[in-house]
């Protein structure tokens, strides 16, 4: 297998917790952008390791552009908290 470089990559979002991140993975994949999630929470067994660097949502950078315009799409039509204006 090849390894692709860090720079062939770029963080979507950052998002709290892993399970307010697999929703946007989910959507990105649905549209053929291949995404995941970068946490240091050991897999999501110890979610209090996320407290430092959170988790992020991580895309190839060549698709970051149409990946940002699914993010603002899909939270315009359905926040993921409650008075959320948007993630970071």
């Amino acid at each position: 297998m090849v390894h692709p470089r860090n720079d062939d990559f770029a963080m979507l979002t950052r998002v709290p917790q892993r399970a307010l991140g697999q929703p946007i993975v989910d959507l990105l994949l649905d549209h053929e952008i291949k995404a995941w999630i970068q946490s240091d929470d050991c897999g999501g067994v110890d979610p209090a390791l996320n407290f430092v660097n959170g988790t992020h949502v991580m895309v190839p950078r060549a698709k970051l552009a149409r990946s940002q315009e699914l993010l603002a799409e899909f939270q315009a039509a359905a926040p993921l908290m409650p008075g959320d204006d948007g993630f970071e």
